[in-house]
């Protein structure tokens, strides 16, 4: 899928919020969008300093969000049901 700038800063600032560890933050925008180390780099980081990510990393307003994990069930009838665990 092609995104705009507007798209993927906005995909990166979301991102951000559920982000502590910049590496991860890092990595994980490498895959979504086959960029290189220095594609991540002159994205994400105007953007880490605009929204003042590290300040609010480290006075934790930003902690890691668990995900939920959703189990797949099948009731008698055929219908696939979604229930959180």
């Amino acid at each position: 899928m092609d995104y705009n700038w507007l798209q993927i800063d906005a995909h990166i600032v979301n991102m951000m919020s559920a982000y502590t560890d910049k590496d991860k933050l890092y990595s994980d925008l490498r895959k979504k969008f086959n960029w290189n180390d220095s594609q991540v780099a002159a994205a994400t980081d105007p953007l880490l300093k605009r929204y003042k990510w590290y300040d609010r990393v480290a006075n934790g307003q930003i902690t890691e969000k668990a995900t939920k994990k959703v189990k797949k069930v099948v009731d008698s009838v055929n219908v696939i049901v979604y229930k959180r665990v």
